[in-house]
């Protein structure tokens, strides 16, 4: 018996999700790399190495343990599998009748289950940080709210005469571009495959959204709500073309100008500023101290003796998103991300419970991420964090 029509199109959706997040498909145009075009999903993912690959990319955090990076028996291939799934279950993704064996044996239904779920938890899900909402709920509100005049009611049927992806392109691409249109008309329901083509070519030239769909399977009567579903949620990480190359944030560096301008009159040197006292005199390590080794104030993030770095996954805001990742390189250049008292970089619209993510907006005193924590102390936002750094602090509070 035929497998149904829906199973082919999830895994040509799935497929190329895998392929733009292990950059076989770099430009997420849909052009994968010579040599790995033909690899079905059981190839990919066989070995387990792939797997931990992806799934290091869309937590932003290391897998914790050594895997075999080219393992050649099935009990080392197994074994990394294994190593993955542990990871998974540690960030709270929930497989069910899912094991590493069946990923092995190539059980497709079971892969693309698999790949749902990682699709869903990392990049559908926790749109909304409060969790009022169910995250496709979440999803299909944000895109009403961009393109109130199509009438859209769900994630899969309202989009297959192609309009409504034309739509959403123009709505962004307006934002991104300060008014200017970048699909220049939009056919009738009559047009639907030229509709799709102009909407999905557009998104990824304008947008950077990865052509996870083709026409044909955005306008087929069998295209399943999962591959919508994650074709559409890419739409919130939209950015100018040019984004990548000319928006980067600024890191502030001092920089020592040497010219050859006339002597200055002398001066009476200023008497240099007395050094201010520690606030602990220790040669203990962070994570070696006494937990009552300086009194603690406000809530109790756990987060004593460590360097916290709480961001949002999920933020529509381009500002937001330049800031993060501006801040991740200044801490890098500083070796941050080397030190055992750094812990990676803690997503504040993920697994966190309610309660706890209200008590770190409180101890800051705001929303806005990035938001930089040491020793359980707030230190600062983006604009706080550089302009102590501008001013040569920043180093001294993380020497604490």
């Amino acid at each position: 018996m035929p497998a149904p029509a829906w199973v082919a199109i999830q895994e040509s959706t799935f497929t190329r999700w895998v392929h733009v997040q292990l950059g076989t498909d770099a430009d997420g145009d849909g052009d994968v790399d010579a040599g790995k075009a033909n690899l079905g999903l059981a190839d990919v993912f066989k070995t387990g190495t792939n797997l931990i690959k992806i799934l290091e990319k869309v937590t932003g955090k290391g897998i914790g343990r050594k895997y075999k990076e080219n393992p050649k028996l099935k009990l080392q291939q197994l074994e990394n599998l294994n190593i993955a799934f542990n990871f998974m279950e540690n960030e709270g993704v929930k497989l069910v009748n899912i094991t590493g064996e069946d990923i092995w044996n190539g059980s497709l239904k079971l892969i693309l289950g698999m790949i749902w779920t990682i699709i869903y938890q990392f990049q559908v899900s926790r749109m909304d940080i409060d969790g009022k909402k169910n995250p496709k709920e979440a999803l299909l509100e944000w895109i009403q709210s961009k393109i109130p005049d199509f009438n859209i009611t769900n994630l899969n049927g309202d989009w297959r005469d192609g309009r409504a992806v034309c739509g959403l392109t123009q709505a962004l691409g307006k934002e991104l571009y300060d008014g200017e249109d970048v699909i220049a008309s939009i056919g009738s329901s009559e047009q639907a495959l030229e509709n799709a083509k102009t909407g999905i070519d557009t998104a990824h030239a304008k947008l950077g959204v990865p052509k996870l769909l083709t026409p044909e399977i955005i306008t087929s009567k069998d295209c399943d709500e999962h591959s919508m579903v994650a074709y559409l949620s890419q739409f919130r990480d939209a950015l100018r073309a040019e984004a990548p190359v000319q928006a980067k944030a600024k890191v502030f560096i001092p920089v020592t100008v040497v010219t050859a301008a006339a002597p200055e009159p002398e001066l009476e040197p200023e008497p240099e500023p007395e050094p201010e006292p520690a606030q602990v005199s220790t040669a203990v390590p962070p994570l070696e101290r006494a937990p009552d080794w300086r009194t603690y104030e406000g809530h109790d993030l756990g987060g004593r003796c460590r360097i916290r770095v709480y961001f949002s996954t999920t933020t529509s805001s381009l500002m937001i998103r330049k800031n993060t990742e501006a801040l991740q390189k200044l801490l890098e250049a500083k070796k941050v991300h080397l030190r055992p008292d750094f812990e990676p970089w803690i997503p504040i619209d993920m697994d966190m419970e309610k309660p706890h993510r209200d008590k770190i907006f409180e101890k800051a005193g705001q929303r806005e991420t990035p938001m930089l924590f040491v020793d359980d102390e707030f230190k600062g936002g983006f604009e706080k964090v550089m302009e102590l750094n501008e001013m040569g602090e920043l180093q001294r509070i993380l020497d604490y």
